[in-house]
């Protein structure tokens, strides 16, 4: 049978724990910067260095200039080391001086209209699912299982996008009408009321499935 690898495992840690888990946006007002100048002939290492600053949070101040308001300094050693390009890599740290306009940092490095926009169609979906899920509960209507799953599955699938593009910024950083705090606490609220008997259902699936393979 099939099953997943080390790399696969942690990847999916990693997945679970940016879904889920949410930074203390404390900020010290410095900026943290990785600088990297790799060849041509390792092209393919540098690409995915790119794709996994951009997974980290950190935004693209220049072409080989990527910056983040957060020390994250052991998770790029790390990723430097697995793709052989630690040599070719520098970080600094930096402070922000107040004659510098953060927000024009902060625009032109991530396009945070573009992931408020997606908080917005999230919180315009499932607002109404939730109210339609607490009104049958509260006429003594039972969800069955197997439909919590389905939903379930739904609801991850549709908010796991969100952290992956947004860089979690301090709130120092962000618009005051920032609709993040909303999404995740609406995603928590849905999140809880299907658990259990997703996890019902899921159990009960599973418990065949292995009697099926004693046998």
């Amino acid at each position: 049978y099939y099953s997943l690898t080390e790399e696969g495992r942690s990847l999916l840690a990693k997945g679970t724990q940016r879904i889920f888990v949410r930074r203390n946006n404390q900020w010290d007002g410095n900026w943290n910067i990785v600088t990297y100048s790799i060849p041509e002939r390792m092209r393919q290492a540098r690409d995915r260095f790119r794709l996994e600053l951009g997974w980290m949070g950190y935004g693209a101040l220049c072409e080989a200039t990527w910056i983040s308001p957060y020390d994250l300094t052991k998770e790029v050693e790390d990723l430097a080391e697995t793709l052989q390009i630690k040599e070719y890599i520098q970080m600094f740290q930096a402070k922000h001086q107040e004659s510098t306009d953060p927000e024009k940092i902060v625009s032109r490095c991530w396009d945070l209209g573009k992931i408020h926009q997606m908080y917005a169609d999230f919180l315009t979906e499932y607002r109404p699912k939730l109210e339609g899920h607490l009104k049958r509960l509260q006429a003594g209507e039972t969800i069955e299982p197997s439909e919590c799953f389905v939903e379930r599955f739904k609801l991850i699938h549709e908010y796991r996008k969100l952290p992956f593009f947004d860089p979690d910024l301090p709130l120092e950083l962000l618009p005051e009408n920032w609709l993040r705090p909303q999404a995740a606490a609406l995603f928590d609220e849905c999140h809880g009321l299907l658990t259990e008997k997703a996890n019902e259902y899921f159990d009960s699936v599973s418990k065949n499935y292995r009697g099926a393979r004693r046998a």
